[in-house]
C-alpha cells in the first residue's frame, strides 16, 4: 500500500513555536471541538510534568502539513512488570493526567477525516507499540475493524453523548420542560416550587475574572461536599485536574469557557462550568447544594434553568458529554456517539493481556 503522507515528529516543548504554528494552522473551529483547540493543548502542555514526552506528529503532502495529532508514550505493567508499550493520541496514558478527559477527539487538519488505520499503521509511527489508544473520538477511521490481515485487532467502547437540541426548546410553547417526560416534569416542577421559596430561580454568567474565580472555587466546594457525602472522592480531589481548569478558565473566560451561578433569590443552589464550541455548550462539571430531601433536585433545577437561558441566548446545543447517566438520558432530546478505541498488535504481550483480563487479573481496556 502506498502511504500518501510523509510524517515528522516534533517535541512539544523544544519545538514549541513550530508546534503552535502548525496546530493553529490545522485546527478549524467549524470542524473541531474546543477539546482540540490550542487553548486546551497549550494549557495541557505547560502544566504536565517534564517526564511526559509529548510529540506532535505531522503528516504532510508536498511539504504542506495536512494533519496532526499529539502522541505520548507510556508503559503499563503486567503483574507488576512494565512490559506493555502504549501510544496515546492526544492524551498521556497516565490516569491522573488523563482525568481531564478529552472528548470529541480526533486528528486535526483537512486530511484527518480521510486517514485510515491501515495508512496510520503502515507509517511505522507505532512499530514498537503494543497498544494504540484513541480516546473519545467522535469519528474513528472507517477501517478500524478490518485490521486482522495487518496483525492487529481493535477493541471499541462506544459511549453516548446525550444532548438537548436548543432549536426544539425555542420552538416549544412550554419551553424546555414541555419536552420532557411526565415523570421528569413532575420532579422538576416540584423541585423548582420548593427551591423557589427562597426567591425566583435565575442564572448569572461570570462577567469578570474575579467573579469567575470565586464561582469556580464555590463550585469545587459544592462538588466535593456532595461527593464526600456519598463517600466518594470527587473529581477535584485530583490536583492536576483542578489546576488545569483554573488555568483554562483564566485563559478563556467568556470566549470559549463559561461558568454560571444558579440561584433562588439570594440562595445559591448550584454552579455549572463548560465550554462554548461551534455554538454548542459542552457541559463539563458542576457543583450543587446538598439537598436534605429527595423532593429537592438542585441538579435538575440548575440544568433546566441553564438550558432555557442558553436557548434564549441563541446557542444550538446543550451537550452533556459522554456517559450514560440516567439524568443525562432523561433530560436529552438526542445523542451522539463517542468511541474509546484500542488497537492491539497481535503478539505475546497483548495475548497475555487478553488472557489476564478474561480471568479478571487486569481490568478492561479503559483501565489498562
Amino acid at each position: 500500500m502506498d502511504v500518501t503522507l510523509v510524517y515528522a515528529e516534533l517535541d512539544a516543548l523544544k519545538d514549541y513555536e513550530q508546534v503552535k504554528r502548525i496546530w493553529c494552522q490545522l485546527y478549524s473551529q467549524e470542524c473541531n471541538s474546543f477539546f482540540l483547540s490550542w487553548d486546551w493543548f497549550d494549557t495541557w502542555i505547560k502544566i504536565l510534568p517534564r517526564f511526559i514526552n509529548i510529540r506532535l506528529v505531522v503528516g504532510s503532502q508536498n511539504n504542506i502539513a495536512v494533519m496532526a495529532f499529539f502522541k505520548c508514550s507510556s508503559t503499563k505493567k503486567i503483574l507488576g512488570i512494565p512490559v506493555v508499550k502504549y501510544s496515546n493520541i492526544n492524551c498521556t496514558g497516565v490516569a491522573k493526567f488523563d482525568d481531564i478527559t478529552i472528548e470529541y477527539n480526533n486528528f486535526v487538519g483537512p486530511y484527518g477525516a480521510k486517514l485510515t488505520m491501515q495508512e496510520l499503521l503502515h507509517s511505522r509511527l507505532f512499530s514498537d507499540v503494543d497498544v494504540l489508544v484513541m480516546p473519545g473520538f467522535d469519528v474513528v477511521p472507517r477501517d478500524i475493524n478490518s485490521l486482522k490481515a495487518l496483525g492487529y485487532r481493535a477493541q471499541l467502547k462506544v459511549m453516548p453523548s446525550y444532548y438537548v437540541d436548543l432549536d426544539k426548546v425555542r420552538q416549544s410553547d412550554g419551553g424546555y420542560i414541555a419536552l420532557l417526560s411526565k415523570n421528569k416534569k413532575n420532579q422538576i416542577r416540584r423541585s423548582n416550587r420548593l427551591l423557589s421559596k427562597g426567591g425566583i430561580i435565575k442564572v448569572a454568567a461570570a462577567k469578570s475574572m474575579d467573579e469567575a474565580e470565586e464561582m469556580f472555587s464555590c463550585m469545587v466546594g459544592m462538588h466535593q461536599a456532595s461527593w464526600l457525602s456519598r463517600d466518594e472522592p470527587g473529581v477535584f480531589s485530583n490536583s492536576f485536574l483542578k489546576e488545569f481548569h483554573e488555568k483554562l478558565l483564566k485563559r478563556c473566560l467568556n470566549h470559549s469557557v463559561e461558568i454560571f451561578k444558579i440561584s433562588a433569590g439570594e440562595v445559591v443552589i448550584g454552579y455549572i462550568y463548560g465550554f462554548v464550541s461551534n455554538n454548542k455548550f459542552l457541559y463539563y462539571q458542576s457543583g450543587f447544594v446538598v439537598a436534605d430531601s429527595n423532593r429537592l433536585k438542585p441538579g435538575l433545577t440548575c440544568h433546566v434553568a441553564l438550558i432555557d437561558y442558553l436557548s434564549v441566548r441563541g446557542l444550538e446545543v446543550y451537550d452533556f458529554l459522554a456517559g450514560g447517566s440516567d439524568y443525562k438520558q432523561s433530560l436529552a432530546t438526542a445523542s451522539n456517539q463517542l468511541t474509546w478505541a484500542y488497537v492491539y498488535k497481535k503478539n505475546i504481550v497483548t495475548d497475555a493481556l487478553k488472557v489476564l483480563r478474561k480471568i479478571k487479573i487486569i481490568r478492561d481496556g479503559l483501565s489498562a
